[in-house]
């Protein structure tokens, strides 16, 4: 696979190249960002051509597939031109920005022949949740009733991109971040959003950015009627050992599940088991592996198809819309 990377501003393009260079068959072969001291700065970490210009990239780089971490509102432009010049993308999340993009994305995927479209969502692929959906579907814990989802991370101030603190730039933290848990609760609840029943936001702990927020929370109902929230921030304090620690509870009829992402670890209990620690499994193929095996053989099914992918990030947007909109709930 010869991989060309537009955009290069986000840590989590460097821990895809770490994996897809993994694989023997990958094969790097041009970089672009519009920012040039970060494509400067990659040229030289990567010792390959840097463009600045995508278009010159995409029709002269060689490039069998784009892979696409640009600042968020670049990225439908790049996906768009891409797809129409019959090559694969595997997108960052977030997918888009605005409705506005997604619509046009969709359209173009929707009536280019042969597109393929693939997104970062590593939730599936974390040995804990991946553990968890197992458990669910022994029927260790019946039907599932409640999800809740907690996701803080670090801000990482000093090293953070000017684009992150300009929203119609960065597009909001519930539709960057909140994505991840939008496709997994329509994975555990084996069933599709049906409604966002609030979303809020706020910015408490930095007020020098005005077109910022640090925090947010969001309530879905699933179409089978059971409900999920989640909860986002970028508030986890510097001492702590890792970028995020996100935690699952998945509440069923006959038992509940706790995840935690940041020591790999499960806890299960129900009717008849007190809480008891699961041992993790991992899956046997990463998510580049995953997409690489659907790219050379579309009847591949994947893990997350791009149905998931379109799915989960209209959630996402929807619930963003609602806080960007301050709608719900009664003042008091």
């Amino acid at each position: 696979m010869k991989l060309a990377i537009a955009g290069l501003d986000h840590f989590h393009i460097h821990g895809f190249l770490k994996e897809a260079m993994a694989v023997k068959e990958t094969q790097l072969v041009g970089l672009y960002d519009s920012v040039p001291e970060v494509l400067k700065q990659n040229v030289e970490k990567y010792k390959v051509k840097g463009y600045d210009n995508f278009d010159d990239m995409l029709n002269n780089s060689g490039a069998d597939v784009i892979v696409t971490a640009a600042i968020n509102n670049e990225k439908a432009d790049i996906i768009i031109k891409s797809l129409e010049k019959g090559l694969p993308v595997i997108a960052d999340k977030p997918l888009v920005t605005t409705t506005e993009e997604f619509f046009k994305v969709k359209y173009v995927y929707e009536n280019t022949k042969n597109a393929k479209l693939y997104m970062m969502l590593t939730e599936r692929f974390n040995p804990p949740v991946y553990t968890a959906k197992k458990y669910i579907e022994q029927g260790n814990i019946g039907k599932v009733v409640n999800m809740i989802s907690i996701r803080p991370h670090k801000l990482n101030l000093e090293t953070r991109p000017f684009w992150f603190f300009k929203k119609d730039l960065y597009g909001g933290l519930m539709n960057d971040l909140g994505v991840h848990d939008m496709d997994v609760f329509r994975w555990l609840a084996d069933c599709e959003i049906d409604r966002v029943q609030f979303c809020s936001q706020g910015n408490l702990g930095y007020p020098q950015f005005t077109d910022f927020c640090d925090h947010s929370e969001a309530s879905v109902l699933m179409a089978n009627g059971s409900t999920a929230y989640v909860r986002l921030d970028w508030l986890t304090p510097k001492a702590w050992p890792t970028h995020g620690d996100c935690r699952f509870i998945i509440i069923g009829t006959e038992g509940q599940l706790e995840v935690f992402t940041y020591d790999n670890k499960l806890l299960f209990f129900n009717n008849d088991t007190p809480p008891m620690e699961v041992p993790t499994e991992s899956r046997p193929f990463t998510l580049t592996e995953d997409i690489y095996a659907n790219i050379k053989d579309p009847s591949h099914k994947m893990v997350i198809s791009t149905d998931d992918v379109f799915k989960s990030t209209w959630a996402s947007l929807k619930a963003q819309e609602a806080a960007d909109s301050d709608l719900g709930g009664y003042k008091v």
